[in-house]
Parts: C-alpha cells; sequence; structure tokens
C-alpha cells in the first residue's frame, strides 16, 4: 500500500460554501433546530467495544487495544437468530447481533436482554443503536425505538457527530436530526457512497472523489445552516474506482478495484 500524508493529499483542492443540496428545507422546519443529543465528533471508540463494522468511523478494522486469543477458542454460549446472521456489534455492556429477519442483544454472559422483529446493518453510539432495516431505526438500549427515518430512507453507513446522523444511500448522502431521525438535508452523490472521519472532518468517498465536510451545521453571522460545509475536495479521476478509504495516523488510504491503491498522482501501485 502507498500512503501518503492527509494534508499533502488534500491540498490539491479545496472548496468552501455548502455543498449543493437537493429537497433545501425551509427556515420553519423543526428539522433545522439545534438537537438536544449532540455526541462529540469522535472517532475512537470506547475501550473494550467494536462499535460499527469497520471498528470506527477511520475505517481501520483494528482495535489497539485488543488481543487475539493464546488458544483455540470454545463456544461459551450462543444467541439463536432466524437467518443468516449480518452484523455483529458490541458496546459497553452488550453484544448486538442480526439477520435480515431480527435484532438481538446479549448480555456479555451470554443472556438474551431483548430483541425486535427487523434487522440489518448496526452501528452503536452512545447508548444508541442503530439499524439500517427498511429505514434507519434508532433503538435505546433496552430496545425500545426512539424514532424511525423518513419514508423511502435506504439506509447504509451511519455516523453521528453534533446532532446530525449522516446516512448513505445508493446514490445519495442524507443527514437526520438526532432527536427525531427528521431529515435535516440531502446530497446526491455517485453510486454506493463511503463514510470515513477524522478527529475534524467527515469525508465522502465515492469511485471518483473524496469530500471532506465539517460537521454539524454551518455558521454565517446570524444563520445558521444544517446543510453541510466543504472544506477540501478532490477529483483526480482515479481508474479504476475506488471502492474503500481508511484514515490511520495522517495517512489516507484507497482502495481500488483489484489490488491497487491509489497515490497523490492518480496513479495505480
Amino acid at each position: 500500500m502507498v500512503s501518503r500524508s492527509r494534508r499533502r493529499f488534500l491540498r490539491a483542492s479545496a472548496a468552501a460554501g455548502a455543498f449543493g443540496s437537493a429537497g433545501c428545507l425551509g427556515r420553519s422546519n423543526p428539522a433545522q433546530d439545534a438537537a438536544q443529543r449532540r455526541i462529540d465528533h469522535r472517532t475512537s471508540p470506547p475501550a473494550d467495544t467494536w462499535p460499527t463494522e469497520d471498528y470506527g468511523a477511520r475505517n481501520t478494522r483494528h482495535n489497539p487495544d485488543a488481543a487475539p486469543p493464546r488458544s483455540t477458542p470454545t463456544t461459551e454460549w450462543s444467541a439463536p437468530l432466524p437467518g443468516v446472521v449480518s452484523s455483529v456489534v458490541v458496546g459497553p455492556d452488550s453484544i448486538y447481533a442480526s439477520s435480515e429477519e431480527a435484532t438481538v442483544a446479549v448480555a456479555l454472559d451470554g443472556t438474551e436482554r431483548w430483541r425486535v422483529e427487523f434487522g440489518g446493518g448496526l452501528a452503536f453510539v452512545e447508548g444508541r443503536l442503530y439499524v439500517s432495516a427498511d429505514t434507519l431505526v434508532a433503538l435505546d438500549t433496552a430496545g425500545d425505538e426512539i424514532w424511525r427515518g423518513p419514508d423511502g430512507l435506504e439506509p447504509g453507513a451511519v455516523f453521528e457527530s453534533n446532532g446530525t446522523v449522516y446516512v448513505t444511500e445508493r446514490e445519495r448522502l442524507r443527514g437526520l436530526h438526532a432527536d427525531s431521525g427528521a431529515e435535516r438535508w440531502r446530497i446526491d452523490t455517485a453510486r454506493y457512497p463511503r463514510l470515513v472521519a477524522d478527529d475534524s472532518h467527515v469525508g465522502v468517498v465515492t469511485g471518483d472523489r473524496v469530500r471532506f465536510l465539517a460537521p454539524g451545521e454551518a455558521e454565517n453571522g446570524l444563520f445558521r445552516d444544517p446543510t453541510p460545509r466543504v472544506v477540501e475536495a478532490l477529483e483526480p479521476g482515479w481508474y479504476p474506482e475506488i471502492v474503500s478509504a481508511t484514515l490511520v495516523d495522517g495517512a489516507f488510504y484507497l482502495g481500488q478495484f483489484g489490488d491497487s491503491v491509489a497515490d497523490l498522482d492518480a496513479t495505480a501501485r
């Protein structure tokens, strides 16, 4: 893999102002109000957790504080689920597993705490479990529903920061209000956008570009706009397309179709 400093990588292009978005919301819409739930922008998961498929927002799939078993593992307990288990995440006190048909919460000793009859991709954020089912569903640690996202939402990856829940779709990124799940803004993208974040930005990665957004609302004098502001952007014309992105210690790794990685000069090695 070829790594380059993120600063050099993103120096190629920068953009200011609001992201071009569709479906702008009127000023009277409560989705524009500041959220009471405001999770600080962070990318390092708490110790002894694995809150997303990729471990954390940097997509490293690596917990630096964990170690593999020293001997062959044995089964201590199991929890039945209908269908094929497709997602497992670990919170501070529970393990959450999901199939297309159900989601279950299990205590660390194997005791089932609750289950719901829907499932999908999982993400655990500060006492809240997000389930990417027919729409995005937010559950508390007791399994009670907090809210459901808008009709027609087809959720993929989820990241929460500063009152906004970022949700990818097939050709779109939406921002939902953390208190209600109401849509705050939407952005059309190329196919299959992915999310990656460092300590100050949220990155939207598609096959041909990377755009970094400032988390939270944009502020301009007396006005506050929930639409995200682009602070850095890059469109180098990569080929083949980018399929994954990881941020590690200031280095930006971009995996391409095949066995190559893009570098600053948009070449493949």
